[in-house]
């Protein structure tokens, strides 16, 4: 996980828990292999001359290692469960519905996968890739260019083109370098959640997908910062929406004041978001799996609750993130 732009596989001096294997290792029959691959710019732009999707290249690569490696330390090359966190998550999708991938994988886990964001088409892709290019002294875009570049200067004018998103379309924010639909033929052909919701995934393979109750009540209130007044919130619902759509959905999530948490509206907006990204959309994908006969008969969906006491979520997120004491939330 980590929007395609950050984290790290295993254990790391600043996560030593988050993506530990050890515990499957030790509870399971299970071989684990955690993988790196390249992230951001350097994983994903697009533009005359590269063709984006090298994250996805990366991740394939380890797949078909494992075919030709996993039998000298044990595991079974036919029994590969392909398994992935939020941007991790959104990348086994991804490769549920590409013809490359096609063989690698037996089984699917789709941990906390916001379906909803859409991958970047080619000319989506390209106009970051122009963006950042200008960004980076290589206007003309040339791989020659971009390749003379230092990893800082990669990493400087991907910062400045991750901020550069249409105002009309803000949720781009969050997943500002993406896989991109169709970067080069076989890849895939469309979104991963179209294609979900047509019940045409290439791999048709068992699916366990889910996501955490709170799953978007830390990223409303790390772009929130303050209180998000009822004005604002009308205002933030019409915009994702469309004007004349934001009665029905206040129906649904309303936000009147003088609520037990105050006049702040980021209660209601998180849980919106959580049901938009997350929650509805991977109902509605697996239920069209099941529809259409993907899985055989083995497609589960979750939703994790469990929330751990005050006094360790104290310990866990300090008081800077006090919003997520006592919440099952993403991170």
């Amino acid at each position: 996980g980590g929007r395609f732009l950050q984290g790290v596989s295993g254990s790391n001096e600043n996560h030593p828990d988050l993506y530990d294997g050890s515990y499957l290792v030790n509870t399971t029959n299970a071989v684990v292999v955690t993988v790196n691959y390249r992230l951001g710019a350097l994983g994903f732009l697009r533009t005359n001359d590269l063709d984006g999707n090298y994250g996805i290249q990366d991740q394939r690569m380890v797949l078909h290692w494992v075919q030709d490696h996993i039998s000298n330390f044990g595991g079974d090359p036919t029994k590969v469960t392909l398994m992935g966190q939020s941007a991790g998550g959104t990348s086994v999708s991804v490769h549920l519905v590409s013809t490359l991938s096609k063989g690698l994988f037996h089984r699917a886990v789709i941990l906390s996968n916001p379906l909803f964001l859409e991958m970047k088409t080619k000319d989506e892709a390209q106009k970051t890739g122009e963006y950042f290019s200008k960004q980076i002294g290589c206007a003309d875009q040339s791989s020659a260019c971009l390749r003379g570049k230092s990893v800082d200067d990669v990493l400087a004018a991907q910062g400045k083109a991750s901020n550069h998103i249409e105002i009309l379309h803000p949720v781009l924010l969050f997943y500002p370098f993406t896989p991109s639909v169709d970067a080069y033929a076989g890849e895939f052909s469309d979104q991963p959640m179209n294609l979900f919701f047509d019940g045409t995934v290439v791999n048709n393979v068992p699916v366990m997908a889910g996501h955490l109750l709170d799953e978007a009540l830390m990223f409303v209130y790390g772009a929130v910062t303050s209180r998000m007044s009822i004005t604002e919130y009308i205002a933030a619902v019409t915009l994702i929406f469309g004007p004349g759509n934001e009665h029905e959905i206040r129906k649904e999530s309303p936000c009147p004041p003088l609520l037990k948490h105050g006049d702040d509206c980021r209660i209601e907006f998180s849980r919106l978001a959580t049901d938009l990204v997350m929650n509805c959309v991977t109902r509605k994908a697996m239920r069209s799996l099941s529809k259409a006969g993907v899985g055989q008969g083995h497609l589960y969906r979750y939703q994790f609750s469990h929330a751990v006491s005050n006094s360790v979520s104290s310990a866990i997120w300090g008081d800077e993130y006090k919003y997520c004491w006592n919440k099952a939330v993403g991170g």
